[in-house]
């Protein structure tokens, strides 16, 4: 049996690095373009920009589209939860909180990813998982500073922020 080789090589850090400064751009433009339009607006245009790109890609490579309601009905809830629901709420969240902020709150999608995959069944809730998720929730806490922020509404940005994180799990 060949040995599997897990180490990082120099592709493999400028792919992660690469991902990152792509990952991360979003939320800085996101936070540039909704000075000029509304936050459904923006998930508009993000989502059709994301088709136009997608569907030649489809036809390249000669995948067709599923026939009846059947086929697609799980495009359409991978579409909603992973899609349209976490970019409407980063998006609005990122109209009470700043930019960084919010890419730093998405980075909360592992942890809800663990509680999601316990509640559907999945994954079997250690105690070191459960410690790892609770640890991760106290560093968004600590990173938040000593007051919630709802007087000023930057709540409202993280709580809608966390839900976007939350769709994504």
């Amino acid at each position: 049996m060949p040995s599997v080789d897990n180490r990082i090589d120099r592709r493999d850090w400028g792919l992660l690095g690469l991902l990152s400064v792509l990952w991360g751009g979003s939320f800085f433009f996101n936070g540039m373009i909704l000075r000029e339009l509304p936050p459904l607006t923006l998930v508009l245009l993000r989502v059709v920009l994301g088709t136009i790109i997608l569907l030649p890609l489809l036809r390249a490579r000669k995948i067709e589209f599923p026939r009846g309601v059947p086929g697609w009905a799980p495009f359409v809830a991978m579409g909603l939860f992973n899609n349209v629901l976490p970019f409407s709420l980063i998006v609005f969240g990122q109209t009470y909180i700043p930019s960084g902020l919010a890419s730093i709150l998405n980075a909360t999608t592992p942890l809800f990813a663990v509680v999601i995959m316990a509640a559907a069944g999945e994954e079997r809730l250690q105690a070191r998982r459960v410690v790892g998720v609770v640890v991760g929730l106290i560093g968004v806490a600590i990173l938040h500073g000593d007051a919630l922020g709802f007087e000023s509404r930057q709540g409202i940005g993280i709580a809608l922020c966390l839900a976007g994180a939350f769709s994504y799990g």
